[in-house]
């Protein structure tokens, strides 16, 4: 340690003679060198120590180390000061009772002499005074660093400036019931954090530590980012706060336990949750990259933003819970695994549905994704209903509805070049003022009701508004097969009449479409007209682009009664139909 500065008694005691009185929310302006005061609002005793105006507790005496000191298993009743370019190496039990101030250049080295691989040292240290770190605190590798009381790490004023770094190969442990608050901004590399009681972020801290471990919590306060520079194994359970914990484009935060995040996440790089392990999201995330095969949980109430593509498969990352995923524009997410979700799925990307899977929806959800394509099958199970909540684009292939569709009054749009197969046996709803489907591709809708009468029925109810420029074909969910058979080559039918006969069998009359086009836009029906004198409807159809063939495989079914045998049926065009209807395929009677 070097000598005391101007102001010093001899026995390192403040001088009577360098004490410049009482002040109350207020430095002196330019003290000198040495000189101190008693700041009667804080209840401390302030000094200029080499240029750093400071406070310097109750002690009464300040010890600069200004070369390489070591001390160790002691109590030091002095405040502390390492100035730039020294080294005051540390280990053991260390009490320190008056502050402990790091200046920009300086640092604090917890070292123990006989640690290593085979033997590893746990040094206990104890800070009563505040704790000013403009420069490094570096833990050596095989030391474990036990803080055994809540501390405050800050800065101070000083004409070096300040780098606040904990650095080291090393292990810093906040133990169970302390509290490590971290007031500045900050650069932690440590080796291992491990955290058994609580790390509170009160600033912008970069992390470059390789593993965060322990039990307690991570806090981090409203305004501040958590900014993680390093791959990293996290196993902290908790964390929260109001702040942001940041993963850095380039490296990964890898689960090394169940994780509750309630705080917002941002990662650029990559999130990887491992088997076995479960990340639950309680507050609003967005993800850039993402891998693993564990599990990853949406609370009611938070949304996880997808700004990247990612296949869901069984041995990838897997999505629960009750809150909401979001697709980022311009990326998708594709199912390729049969899966059952129960949450709500929002943003301007794409939900795509392999070929051969089942997306099945397990629970009541809002849904204002702005695509749903792919080859597979999207299922809304029985007894849950899927709200939309913003119009839709959809062009995946099937569509199973069991329970329930609200439409709410949102657009659903099937785009050109899309072909749609869509089963409802149980409902489609929509608003007080109906949504609009609009079709560009083609829509094979089962799922109308078929009406029977001995007058002719109305075009059959559809509770959406229909547009577009392609094909719509509407008609009930139940089968027909066998029967008598007539062959329908580009048949003109005009509204309000008959064409084609055959003799009925006692089945459900069905007529198989390759090929239609009718004379005007707008809606037409196909109706099944039997001597017996009954009316049945078999097909609503959307006409989108006048005069135009549609090529199509399509099968519709009149299920309104089942006529008997020995009837003559006919392939009736609806009165109220908008045109003339043109059709090659055959009908079953």
């Amino acid at each position: 340690m070097s000598a005391p500065p101007q102001g010093f008694g001899t026995g390192g005691g403040l001088s009577p003679a360098t004490f410049l009185g009482t002040y109350t929310g207020t430095n002196p302006s330019n003290p000198a060198n040495g000189y101190w005061w008693y700041r009667a609002d804080l209840g401390q005793i302030w000094m200029n120590v080499n240029g750093t105006i400071m406070p310097v507790g109750g002690t009464g005496s300040v010890s600069i180390i200004a070369t390489s000191v070591t001390i160790a298993n002691t109590d030091v009743y002095t405040d502390i000061i390492v100035v730039s370019g020294a080294t005051l190496t540390i280990y053991g039990t260390v009490i320190f009772h008056g502050n402990v101030t790091i200046l920009n250049g300086g640092t604090l080295l917890s070292s123990n002499p006989n640690a290593s691989s085979s033997s590893p040292a746990t040094n206990n240290y104890q800070f009563l005074g505040n704790f000013y770190l403009n420069g490094t605190y570096q833990i050596a590798a095989y030391n474990t660093d036990n803080i055994v009381n809540s501390i405050t790490i800050n800065t101070i004023t000083a004409a070096g400036g300040a780098n606040p770094t904990i650095s080291g190969s090393g292990t810093l442990n906040i133990p169970s019931g302390v509290t490590i608050t971290v007031n500045v901004t900050t650069t932690i590399s440590v080796s291992t954090l491990s955290v058994t009681g609580t790390l509170t972020v009160d600033a912008s801290v970069s992390m470059t530590t390789a593993t965060v471990s322990g039990s307690g919590t991570l806090s981090v306060a409203s305004g501040y980012t958590l900014i993680v520079n390093a791959n990293v194994t996290w196993s902290v359970p908790t964390v929260s706060g109001a702040g942001t914990l940041s993963v850095s484009s380039g490296y990964t935060l890898t689960l090394g336990a169940n994780v509750t995040w309630s705080l917002p996440l941002s990662v650029s790089g990559t999130l990887s949750v491992p088997s076995g392990y479960t990340l639950t999201i309680n507050a609003n995330a967005t993800v850039s990259g993402l891998s693993g095969t564990g599990t990853i949980s949406v609370s009611s109430g938070y949304t996880l933003t997808l700004n990247m593509n990612y296949t869901i498969t069984s041995s990838s990352v897997q999505f629960t819970g009750s809150g909401t995923l979001s697709i980022g524009s311009g990326y998708t997410l594709t199912i390729s695994n049969n899966v059952t979700w129960t949450l709500n799925i929002s943003g301007s990307g794409t939900l795509s549905v392999s070929s051969g899977y089942t997306l099945t929806l397990g629970a009541n959800v809002t849904w204002s994704i702005a695509n749903i394509s792919g080859s597979g099958t999207l299922s809304v199970a029985s007894g849950y209903t899927l709200t939309q909540g913003g119009a839709i684009s959809i062009s995946i292939a099937n569509i199973s509805v069991a329970g329930t569709w609200a439409n709410a009054g949102y657009g659903i749009a099937i785009p050109s070049g899309a072909t749609v197969s869509w089963k409802t046996t149980g409902s489609l709803t929509t608003a007080s003022t109906a949504g609009t489907l609009t079709i560009n591709g083609t829509l094979y809708y089962y799922g109308i009701a078929s009406s029977y009468n001995t007058s002719e029925v109305a075009l059959p109810s559809f509770p959406l508004s229909l547009a577009g420029t392609g094909i719509g074909l509407f008609t009930t969910t139940a089968t027909s097969s066998g029967g008598n058979s007539l062959s329908l080559s580009n048949e003109t039918v005009s509204a309000g009449s008959n064409d084609g006969s055959v003799s009925t069998s006692g089945i459900y009359g069905r007529i198989a479409i390759s090929s239609i086009s009718g004379s005007a836009v707008g809606k037409y029906a196909l109706d099944i007209y039997t001597t017996n004198g009954g009316y049945q409807t078999a097909a609503l159809i959307y006409i989108g682009t006048a005069n135009t063939s549609y090529s199509v495989n399509f099968t519709a079914v009149a299920n309104g009664d089942l006529i008997g045998s020995g009837y003559t049926a006919y392939v009736r065009n609806n009165s109220n139909s908008a045109g003339s209807i043109t059709i090659t395929g055959t009908f079953y009677d």
